[in-house]
């Protein structure tokens, strides 16, 4: 039903701890691509063969970054120190890292609050190693707010005036 509308689904394995045989069977369903939290089970996973586009779940630890260059291809992110880390060792990999930059919503979860949107997004299209690939949200996570359309509403009218505003399409908006 996904794939008619034109909407991408990723799996999520990080509740399997990135277990190949799951993240196969999500492959062979129909995913494209996988998302861990861990990049461990990222890693992982690419030892065992599994062939497809890794998300990690969350911002990267500065201790990790090495390894999510070099083993994700997309990650979230709300912290500019941590993008300007990024973007740095991609350089350095002969990589472009892409990001998603989390908007926080209200549920106090993760997240740039809009009024710093504007500017993270202007420091970050002159990192070299980085591509802003897209844009999400949390709701329904830690502070337990919901979904609604008001909300869902608010979310892409701060896509659309960023694209604007930037000169950016973002090809991923997670919600």
């Amino acid at each position: 039903m996904a794939k008619k509308t034109g909407i991408k689904i990723f799996g999520v394995t990080k509740a399997t701890c990135g277990d190949v045989k799951v993240a196969q069977a999500m492959l062979d369903a129909g995913c494209t691509g996988i998302s861990d939290s861990r990049i461990s089970n990222i890693k992982n996973m690419k030892k065992e063969g599994i062939i497809t586009t890794f998300m990690q779940l969350r911002t990267p630890m500065i201790s990790e970054i090495e390894e999510v260059v070099k083993y994700s291809d997309i990650s979230l992110n709300t912290e500019l120190k941590v993008i300007k880390k990024l973007s740095e060792e991609a350089v350095k990999q002969k990589k472009k890292h892409k990001i998603i930059l989390m908007v926080e919503m209200g549920d106090l979860r993760e997240g740039i609050p809009e009024n710093n949107l504007d500017e993270m997004i202007t420091k970050i299209k002159n990192f070299d190693g980085i591509e802003i690939y897209g844009i999400g949200m949390n709701l329904a996570c830690f502070g337990g707010v919901v979904p609604t359309h008001e909300k869902i509403g608010k979310f892409l009218e701060i896509v659309e005036k960023n694209e604007k505003k930037h000169s950016l399409i973002f090809k991923m908006i997670s919600a």
